[in-house]
């Protein structure tokens, strides 16, 4: 994991906003949040495009699976865009 100062699009110089670059590891687990995006085709594509230009789609999207922490051994969603 990096964690890089970012000013480009987050953050000023004076305070410059935390970035985090996860990289893959076989068996590790990562802790997070997710966010549904609903809508009409439209709308979701809309949202997505929004997603993709604020994190300078530079992003490696990977389908993964989601678990919580009620039930870590099935997973809550599969085929998550993460």
């Amino acid at each position: 994991m990096w964690i890089i100062a970012c000013i480009d699009h987050r953050g000023t110089l004076a305070n410059p906003a935390r970035t985090c670059t996860l990289e893959a590891k076989k068996g590790a687990v990562c802790w997070g949040s997710a966010y549904c995006v609903k809508g009409d085709g439209e709308k979701e594509k809309a949202a997505i495009q929004y997603l993709e230009r604020r994190e300078c789609e530079s992003d490696k999207k990977a389908s993964v699976d989601f678990y919580n922490e009620d039930n870590p051994i099935k997973p809550a969603v599969t085929g998550f865009l993460g």
